[in-house]
């Protein structure tokens, strides 16, 4: 049975989700920029990680809509979201984003999205679904986004390097460009592993920059623990 994540202002349970709270959820969830008016939506939520980072961040003062597929997960989402500090801010909805359409005009969209494609699959149909992009390909989440947003909203996920570069075609297709770019490293002599992406459809130019999780010590480098110190515990404030 795995441990709830404790944060400094929420906790997460966890074990009914085929995937738990990881740092590429909560690297999005702390670099999304935290809009200041409109409602959000996070696409496949979980364990409600992202939904419930940016509630703290908007001070719970703006609707979040967290949409997720698996039952399981969605409960569990329902329960983290009742037992945290912004219960009246975040609803869970199962559902599935190549067809829901309740809502429109979202300000926000984030997504920690599926990404495998034509690999080997892990053991359990919730772990496949959550991880490989066979049910949501990138066109589709693409366009569920075009369906959903704002004229001026932006777009936010993290993505492998490989998988980014998919999505960016996918996302030019239709008139969604990035607008922000952070490639991730491990370290400071490590290859980029992830790319956290911004896209907009009214975009001049693409702010590039680079985070390195550890510093060449293996402590936990000055912008990492600048970027999350708000959520982990175990950060300085």
């Amino acid at each position: 049975m795995s441990r709830p994540f404790h944060f400094k202002s929420f906790s997460i349970q966890h074990e009914r989700c085929a995937m738990k709270v990881s740092t590429d959820g909560i690297l999005l969830g702390a670099w999304a920029s935290a809009p200041m008016a409109g409602a959000i939506l996070d696409i496949g939520t979980g364990t409600g990680l992202i939904a419930l980072m940016t509630a703290q961040r908007t001070q719970g003062q703006l609707p979040i809509t967290a949409l997720e597929l698996d039952a399981e997960a969605a409960a569990q989402a329902v329960e983290n979201v009742a037992a945290s500090p912004w219960p009246d801010s975040v609803t869970v909805i199962r559902g599935d984003i190549r067809t829901w359409r309740e809502k429109k005009g979202f300000q926000q969209i984030l997504s920690n999205p599926p990404y495998f494609s034509n690999s080997l699959k892990a053991s359990g149909t919730a772990r496949n679904l959550a991880r490989h992009n066979d049910t949501l390909s990138f066109a589709e989440l693409m366009q569920a986004v075009d369906d959903l947003a704002a004229p001026s909203a932006g777009f936010y996920c993290i993505l492998p390097v490989a998988s980014a570069e998919q999505l960016l075609v996918e996302g030019e297709k239709i008139g969604w460009l990035p607008a922000k770019r952070c490639d991730v490293r491990t370290g400071p002599e490590k290859d980029i592993i992830r790319a956290l992406l911004c896209l907009e459809k009214r975009v001049q130019s693409c702010v590039h920059s680079t985070l390195t999780i550890h510093s060449s010590t293996g402590e936990y480098s000055p912008e990492f623990v600048s970027l999350t110190k708000a959520f982990y515990l175990k950060m300085p404030d």
